[in-house]
């Protein structure tokens, strides 16, 4: 977060904040001075002036408070304005860029809400703060020079001290925000299998490791807080300290005659709020300071401008890919190394074999989802020269389809409203047509993606179908029709394979007659 950036949002609006916050400040900075004249009015017995300086003090007060509530909720809506837009950058960012989606709800939820907590909101009670501190300030140099030079040296000493813990801080806050990532990816990795877990019983080793990260999660946050109480506990010594030093000095001069008894409460009220505020200056600036290894982490994952969508255009002007010296490595450590593959543009590929030879792996790879641990896929023209593709252009369908809880007809078109009048075409040439009409909203059934209301053979042709209806140039197919039946599959495959596509397909159990569907087959081995 930028306070540049924050101020473009609306830059009327952020002035017209500023500027009630100004006057706020000047309301206090007035009240509390005429403060020292109510009391001096009640020492002569002054009634009717003391009466009126009074109500002048009740209107400057009342002011204020409605003054600095407008101002807050000005800041606010400038605040979420700004909010709103970074998760929009966020969400296209890791739209373009394939992020995982805990760094992603990391970003969007417990970053952003302390960059609020921390950052936005402390920056408005610091500025109101350093009002405070000037107008009062000033106010007591209107009493006595000397009355400032000591606010001054007291301040410089007050400032000083926190600063010892800042460095601290910032890294808790950083620890906390990275722990917050790792809890939410073990969610992810545990939770998306809890059918699994729930079948076999195993939720023991669920809670386990999710305990273990939460506490991870917890301990971080506490050592921050621990920061934070530090910096607080300082501050509230140095405040109390510098306060009555200044009443100390306030009580010499009033001895001395150089100034008048009812100065002495207009100077308490001062000095408490010169101190308070400071107080709050030295919290809320080490709050921000804190944030800003935070700010860096989550500028930094948003340098790069979203590229440019890729699309099936771009496929159109190649000739062949051809992959080279192609190995992925996995994390455990196995290795496996690929043969370098020529593929035409238009073939229609069969890829098979054994478990563990790295078919899907290698249909990642060729997407983009997972990036090769050696070697390069490259796109010749007809002339054989090198043209730069994006491989995000071509359509992976994986072997666990992805439905989302719309209807049947907008997981098809994804959600394009051109391609509505021909879903039914697409359902019929993958089979799926008479399924649907079984449904008593047809193709506007809404899929229910918790207790799925498709089967995993019906949920496989929708998004062959979606493939198809999009016009897809390039497609990569990892098992699409493995809980399909034989028949379905022909039929399938026979309208699939009839098209101008390119298509990758890997099969499994694949009768002759299927086999000889492609073009050609590929078998990978170990």
């Amino acid at each position: 977060m930028k306070i540049g950036e924050l101020v473009k949002q609306n830059r009327l609006r952020f002035t017209c904040a500023v500027a009630l916050e100004v006057l706020v400040q000047l309301c206090v900075a007035v009240g509390n001075y005429i403060i020292g004249f109510i009391l001096d009015l009640l020492v002569k017995r002054e009634t009717s002036r003391f009466y009126l300086v009074l109500a002048v003090f009740f209107v400057l007060y009342i002011g204020g408070y409605v003054l600095i509530s407008f101002a807050e909720y000005l800041y606010i809506v400038q605040v979420q304005e700004y909010v709103h837009q970074l998760r929009r950058k966020t969400v296209d960012y890791y739209y373009q860029n394939h992020e995982t989606v805990a760094e992603m709800q990391s970003h969007l939820t417990n970053d952003f809400q302390m960059l609020f907590d921390n950052f936005t909101q402390p920056l408005f009670v610091f500025f109101d703060s350093a009002l405070a501190v000037v107008f009062s300030a000033y106010a007591l140099v209107t009493m006595h020079w000397i009355l400032l030079v000591t606010t001054v040296l007291l301040s410089v000493m007050f400032l000083y001290l926190p600063s010892i813990f800042s460095k601290k801080y910032q890294e808790r806050t950083l620890i906390f925000s990275n722990m917050n990532t790792a809890y939410l990816t073990s969610i992810k990795n545990w939770l998306g299998g809890l059918a699994e877990i729930q079948r076999y019983d195993a939720r023991h080793k669920l809670v386990e490791v999710l305990e273990k990260r939460s506490k991870k999660l917890e301990g971080s946050l506490v050592t921050r807080q621990v920061s934070a109480i530090e910096i607080n506990f300082i501050n509230g010594f140095m405040s109390i300290f510098c306060q009555v030093v200044l009443d100390v000095v306030t009580g010499t001069l009033i001895l001395a005659g150089t100034i008048s008894i009812g100065k002495l409460v207009a100077v308490g009220q001062f000095s408490s709020t010169i101190f308070n505020s400071l107080v709050m200056l030295s919290n809320y600036l080490e709050q921000i300071k804190s944030t800003k290894p935070l700010n860096e982490k989550v500028a930094a994952a948003l340098a790069d401008p979203p590229k440019d969508v890729c699309t099936d255009e771009e496929l159109t002007s190649f000739d062949h890919l051809q992959t080279t010296g192609l190995s992925f490595s996995y994390d455990h450590g196995e290795t496996i190394n690929y043969p370098d593959l020529k593929i035409k543009v238009g073939e229609k590929i069969l890829l098979t074999g054994d478990s563990g030879t790295g078919k899907s792996t290698l249909l990642k790879v060729l997407a983009g989802e997972l990036k090769a641990t050696t070697g390069n896929i490259a796109f010749y023209d007809h002339d054989d020269r090198k043209i730069d593709i994006s491989l995000k252009a071509m359509h992976y369908v994986p072997q666990d389809p992805v439905l989302f809880p719309v209807s049947i007809a907008e997981n098809i078109t994804m959600f394009k409203p051109k391609l509505d009048d021909k879903v039914g075409e697409y359902l019929q040439k993958v089979d799926l047509a008479k399924d649907i009409a079984k449904f008593p909203k047809g193709q506007d059934t809404v899929i229910d993606v918790e207790e799925l209301n498709v089967s995993g053979g019906q949920r496989q042709k929708i998004v062959l179908a979606r493939a198809e209806l999009n016009q897809s140039d390039f497609i990569l197919i990892d098992e699409a029709t493995a809980a399909v039946d034989q028949d379905s599959t022909k039929r399938i495959l026979k309208n699939l394979l009839k098209t101008n596509a390119t298509i990758i397909f890997i099969g499994h159990n694949f009768t002759n007659e299927m086999v000889d569907m492609f073009d050609r087959q590929i078998v990978l081995s170990k």
